[in-house]
């Protein structure tokens, strides 16, 4: 009996460290970000990644997480009075991985109020990706000109980036893109929203890299 129950023993033991065995062997290697898989994309199919309006730019790319697709839409210039029209944007970040589809950030603007010009436009056509403080993940950042104006004057812009879910907003008056010798101080931007103020730094440096 005592002999029976020293060879289950011994079978138990070496089962389970078998098992710890494979279980690290087959660990898969955690992935990386990917600069090559950065592309921008004419389409995004809508009945399975959800988005608002009609598609305005997007871009998809491939990190530790997943496959990520960045998407910015946009519904047409609407009248909200007799003399007022108002155009409202949206961004959407998602992620896929080989078992789910998961939103994980989303913000919408709008230029609102228009009695004149009444348009939002990238800065510089561009959707940015890449993975500035090497943790394997994707971060984004675009910025964008709000135009409500009824001449050649300083234009409000913001700033987005977003990293690993977190998001922070700069707005600010930047000089006219039509007259860069604009006379006139300007004041500093402001940040509208900040979820990590480990990234602030990082959105005042691409603010002066871009206006200034």
């Amino acid at each position: 009996m005592e002999k029976f129950l020293f060879v289950l023993l011994l079978i138990f033991l070496l089962g389970t460290s078998c098992g710890q065995f494979d279980s690290h062997v087959s660990q898969a290697p955690k992935g990386e970000f990917k600069p090559e898989s950065v592309v921008a994309k004419g389409d995004v199919n809508k009945n399975r990644i959800r988005f608002r309006g009609s598609l305005w730019k997007a871009v998809s790319w491939e990190d530790a997480r997943g496959k990520n697709t960045l998407i910015l839409s946009a519904r047409p210039v609407f009248q909200i009075s007799e003399d007022l029209h108002r155009k409202r944007v949206y961004g959407y970040h998602y992620l896929e991985t080989p078992d789910t589809l998961e939103r994980i950030n989303y913000m919408t603007d709008l230029a609102d109020s228009c009695f004149c010009d009444c348009d939002i436009y990238l800065v510089d056509t561009l959707l940015h990706v890449d993975d500035f403080n090497n943790d394997q993940i994707g971060d984004v950042w675009f910025a964008y000109y709000i135009d409500t104006r009824c001449d050649v004057s300083p234009v409000e812009a913001k700033l987005q980036l977003w990293s690993d879910g977190k998001r922070v907003e700069l707005a600010g008056l930047v000089l006219p893109p039509e007259d860069q010798a604009w006379p006139d101080s300007l004041p500093g931007p402001e940040f509208v929203f900040s979820s990590d103020v480990h990234l602030e730094e990082r959105a005042l440096a691409l603010w002066k890299k871009l206006f200034y």
